[in-house]
């Protein structure tokens, strides 16, 4: 089997201290009991030194193979701080598929934290959704709170909600408890609720519905507190079915702060399995003027041709912050059953535009595990933008690993684009690389094509490289060629080495034949032409023979207006 392994480090920072762009990507692809298993972790790190944005993001997707399934563990973290006191967001976000007991399990944790420190809003958000298989059954534990406290005594809004639905008796039993706590340190107004719902297995059926409402308006014209939760349970088809809708809405803070929550918990039986669907969105907006936190959370377990399906898309939009857009991150992790398989589908993107007037990180990554053929296949795209830094155009980075499966054997190509153009008005480095590697009739075929391209520095064109390496296989045979140019032209005016150099072993009537074309080529030193060189080394079968030519021409013609 292939075994993948990928380290990519892009490292863009600014002397006078402007931006920072870190990254550091890792894909490893390693054969586990025989099976791929995918481990990324990525990281992109844009700090800024005078004190105004700084996204940090750490993002690893792990799909490892346990007990013959695939599991996919996803650890998200997306860190956006103000050092001046404004805007602090922190993500945490994991989502967490094992094979317990031959059923896929979705443990989802999910932390919002979003803390202002001028001590007037703090909102905190844990939210845990763990699906595991409990005698045979899907068994589904949400532990959700929100957490919105005010330092200056006006209102304090926190609310514990978990949802526990375990099996008794071979059956599903619903266990809810819910609290909102709303206090007023004044002494104007308290609000306690303590709401408890249990549902256990009366004649063998479960009916729960629950419809709960506590609502709490204009005190002093300060906080109106709106909470509509609602817990359904109904039987489908003789099966547990929960669905649970949770709002909580909390606006019109002395016009600053406007918090709303939707939570939507949804586990209906399809086909006989449970399907676990939750929708959680907490908005916060309009901060001093400015909106701050936007985040869609969706956590869909499908079942599909009897398998569980994990689908996560995760966005947390944070806009104008101080009249700037900062941080728009969108996430989705799609597990699908393709053929039986597990399939393993992530589109990463994090977006931070016009900071202090400039654009300066922009992310799209892709890593794309389907199943071709009964085989597990790996495609990741990989693409980070850093455009405009003091109005010149930086670092532009494409990266592509693609592992799929052709006939049967696992085939690596990957291509790999740095590009750093108008660096001071100058364009510096062009980097095109590809690594193919495809199997042609059950034989591993390695191709590699690879650009380095430096042109225009102070004017002047300085290095260009084109290196080919193609493996292919012919007849049943490995036959290696090798093109490699490199070309220096024009440095200080003058051109100086051209080389051509071609390695081609090729498979002539079962032999190995190896012809050698080489030619290094110098002219026009001090304008002076200095030395050609053809050189031609051809191995071919005649006849069954070896057979052995070499044409070799050294040419020096016309140094200082003389022929050698």
């Amino acid at each position: 089997m292939q075994a993948l392994n990928i380290s990519h480090t892009a490292e863009n920072r600014d002397v006078q201290g402007k931006q920072a762009l870190k990254i550091s990507h890792t894909a490893e692809n390693r054969e586990v009991q025989g099976e791929q298993a995918l481990n990324i972790s990525h990281t992109a790190e844009n700090t800024e030194e005078q004190g105004k944005q700084a996204l940090d993001i750490s993002h690893t997707a792990e799909n490892t193979e346990v007990q013959g399934k695939q599991a996919l563990n996803i650890s998200h973290t997306a860190e956006n701080r103000d050092v001046q006191g404004k805007q602090a967001l922190n993500i945490s976000h994991t989502a967490e598929n094992r094979d317990v007991q031959g059923e896929q399990a979705l443990n989802i944790s999910h932390t919002a934290e979003n803390r202002d420190v001028q001590d007037t809003q703090a909102l905190n958000i844990s939210h845990t959704a763990e699906n595991r298989d409990v005698q045979g059954k899907q068994a589904l534990n949400i532990s959700h709170t929100a957490e919105n406290t005010e330092v200056r005594g006006e209102q304090a809004l926190n609310i514990s909600h978990t949802a526990e639905n375990t099996e008794e008796q071979g059956e599903q039993a619903l266990n809810i408890s819910h609290t909102a706590e709303n206090r007023d340190v004044q002494g104007e107004q308290a609000l306690k609720i303590s709401h408890t719902a249990e549902n256990r297995d009366v004649q063998g059926k479960q009916a729960l519905n629950i419809s709960h409402t506590a609502e709490n308006r204009d005190v002093q014209d300060k906080q109106a507190l709106n909470i509509s939760h609602t817990a359904e349970n109904t039987e489908v088809q003789g099966e547990q079915a929960l669905n649970i809708s949770h709002t909580a809405e909390n606006r019109d803070v002395q016009d600053k702060q406007a918090l709303n929550i939707s939570h939507t918990a949804e586990n209906r039986d399809v086909k006989g399995k449970q399907a676990l669907k939750i929708s959680h969105t907490a908005e916060n907006r309009e901060v001093q003027d400015e909106q701050a936190l936007n985040i869609s959370h969706t956590a869909e377990n499908r079942d599909v041709q009897g398998k569980q399906a994990l689908n996560i898309s995760h966005i947390a939009e944070n806009r104008e912050v101080q009249g700037k857009q900062a941080l728009n991150i969108s996430h989705t992790a799609e597990n699908r059953d393709v053929q039986g398989q597990q399939a393993l589908n992530i589109s990463h993107t994090a977006e931070d535009r016009d900071v202090q007037g400039k654009q300066s990180l922009n992310i799209s990554h892709t890593a794309e595990n389907r199943e071709v053929q009964g085989k597990q296949s790996l495609n990741i795209s990989h693409t980070a933008e850093n455009r405009e830094v003091q109005g010149k155009q930086a670092l532009n980075i494409s990266h592509t690993a693609e592992n799929r499966d052709v006939q049967g054997k696992q085939s690596l190509n990957i291509s790999h684009t740095a590009e750093n153009r108008d660096v001071q008005g100058k364009q510096a480095l062009n980097i095109s690389h590809t690594a193919e590697n495809r199997g042609v009739q059950d034989k591993q075929a390695l191709n590699i094509f690879h650009t380095a391209e430096n042109r225009d520095v102070q004017g002047k064109q300085a290095l260009n490289i084109s290196h080919t390496a193609e493996n292919t296989e012919v007849q049943g045979e490995q036959a290696l060629n090798i093109s490699h140019t490199a070309e220096n032209r024009e440095v200080q005016g003058k051109q100086a080495l051209n080389i051509s150099h071609t390695a081609e072993n090729r498979d002539v009537q079962d032999k190995q034949a190896l012809n050698i074309s080489h030619t290094a080529e110098s002219r026009d030193v001090q304008g002076e032409q200095a030395l050609n060189i053809s050189h031609i080394a051809e191995n071919r079968d005649v006849q069954g023979k070896q057979a052995l030519n070499i044409s070799h021409t050294a040419e020096n013609r016309d140094v200082q207006g003389k022929q050698l």
